[in-house]
């Protein structure tokens, strides 16, 4: 270091650098440190590595179950349960997962139920028919009007169901096309209705209207006319004689609802979320000759639904169901 009095350089200050220890008591003191360092090094590791397997346990172990659900999920394996006590993200994940997989069990085990339903919805008519020929081809049965026209009642049943299966499964992936346009959907109801006024009245039952308009809806005019056809007709099949339809339309501020209310017979409180699912029909209605395949609710809740509005069912004031379809209004 440079020594300076009055801006000049009178001297220097130098050190000599020592690399190593000369002296015993430098000596002592520097093995000393180096125990100390080596002594606090290993205390150190000691305490890294069971930090490190308490946190691995804590950390690692919910991961791991975590695995092994998923990846009995992405066997097929739904029926599992992950233990779970805890309160944090991990936690809310392995929550998120049971449900998952309960989700997916349910939705298999309707998959299963779907495809036995549909097995013997098309075997029944199938079954007839091959019996019906079976019979005519032995002579138990003759060939003549009547044995054609029990023929072509089967082969329409037939018909009919493969239909309702097309418009399902188009309506579930959106396969059905939608041109939307201004309607007023009173004067579009009126006009639906009128020729099943007298069809309902042959069945024995009174059909009425209440729908004065106009109700402007931004909707498909083919597509709502499938709706009210199908629910007019589920009315008229499920109801009995002498019976009661009624149809009345109301506006509120933003939506536009239609009631469908008929009398007797009715559903159990339970069975009021099913009836719009594939293929449910209320026990007493299965041996209905007139009853369909119940397939007509679920394709009217997708049409509902792709005009962005709800529909839902209750109990009717008159003993039967009431059907209520809620739409935006214009």
């Amino acid at each position: 270091m440079p020594i300076i009095y009055n801006e000049s350089q009178i001297g220097e200050l130098r050190a000599s650098v020592f690399t190593q220890a000369i002296t015993p008591e430098e000596k002592a003191f520097a093995r000393q440190q180096t125990l100390a360092s080596i002594v606090i090094a290993v205390l150190a590791l000691l305490l890294a590595g069971v930090a490190s397997w308490i946190l691995s346990r804590t950390l690692l172990t919910p991961i791991f179950t975590l695995k092994r659900g998923i990846g009995s999920l992405a066997k097929g394996d739904f029926a599992i349960e992950l233990p779970n006590d805890r309160q944090d993200e991990l936690g809310e994940l392995m929550a998120d997962i049971n449900r998952l997989s309960s989700v997916l069990e349910q939705n298999r085990a309707s998959r299963r139920r779907w495809l036995a339903d549909i097995s013997h919805e098309l075997r029944t008519p199938v079954t007839i028919l091959a019996g019906e020929i079976e019979a005519m081809k032995d002579g138990v049965r003759s060939l003549d009007l009547n044995g054609i026209d029990s023929l072509s009642h089967e082969t329409d049943r037939l018909k009919h169901l493969i239909d309702d299966l097309y418009q399902l499964s188009l309506s579930e992936v959106g396969g059905l096309r939608y041109e939307f346009e201004k309607i007023d959907l009173a004067e579009s109801l009126h006009a639906i209705v009128k020729p099943f006024i007298s069809r309902a009245k042959t069945q024995g039952l009174r059909l009425g209207v209440n729908a004065n308009g106009p109700h402007y809806v931004s909707g498909d005019s083919i597509r709502l006319e499938q709706l009210f056809i199908n629910l007019l007709n589920n009315s008229i099949y499920y109801t009995d004689s002498p019976g009661v339809i009624e149809l009345r339309m109301y506006q509120d501020d933003t939506n536009i609802i239609i009631n469908i209310d008929d009398s007797a017979p009715g559903a159990a409180e339970g069975d009021f979320d099913s009836l719009f699912k594939p293929l449910f029909r209320i026990e007493e209605s299965r041996n209905r000759s007139l009853g369909g395949a119940g397939l007509g609710l679920t394709i009217c809740k997708n049409i509902v639904e792709a005009h962005q509005g709800q529909i839902i069912a209750g109990q009717s004031p008159f003993g039967g169901i009431r059907i209520q379809i809620t739409l935006p209004a214009l």
